[in-house]
């Protein structure tokens, strides 16, 4: 029996510029169960491709097809740029109407207890990478694709 594809891509393409090509020809099939490292030098294209992937940006050639629920985490420091509420709860709120079932994977999956009061920006990178991917799997994702969760 074939297993269907999360998510398929063809000949994606991405330019900086008229003199700067990321990636050309890049072709990708994901399917359930696949656990994939993309790996590359800084400047390459990995965050590039994974935003695509996510649909988050358009190639400049090429298409995705993606058959579920997809969810990207970035870096954490493009996270931190982007949270402009004060408090952990404020956060959470912002994002989804049942913010309690968020905060019980944190502490199912995860282990992790946050104090609701505190500020966002007290969070360590490690809590923040806890928090989103709470945020993610509250999505019953078909597909996580996470850009540098360790750093």
């Amino acid at each position: 029996m074939q297993k269907k594809s999360i998510l398929l891509a063809e000949n994606l393409a991405y330019e900086l510029s008229l003199d700067r090509t990321l990636f050309q020809k890049v072709q990708v099939s994901i399917e359930a169960g696949d656990r994939i490292a993309l790996v590359g030098n800084n400047g390459v294209g990995k965050s590039t491709l994974l935003k695509i992937l996510a649909s988050k940006i358009s190639p400049k050639i090429g298409s995705v097809l993606c058959h579920g629920v997809v969810y990207y985490l970035p870096q954490i420091s493009t996270i931190k740029q982007e949270i402009t509420v004060d408090t952990v709860l404020n956060f959470l709120i912002s994002i989804s109407d049942e913010w309690w079932k968020i905060e019980d994977i944190l502490q199912t999956k995860f282990h992790t207890i946050l104090d609701l009061y505190l500020p966002i920006t007290n969070l360590s990178g490690g809590e923040i990478t806890k928090l989103f991917l709470a945020i993610g799997l509250s999505q019953h994702p078909n597909l996580l694709l996470l850009d540098e969760p360790t750093k």
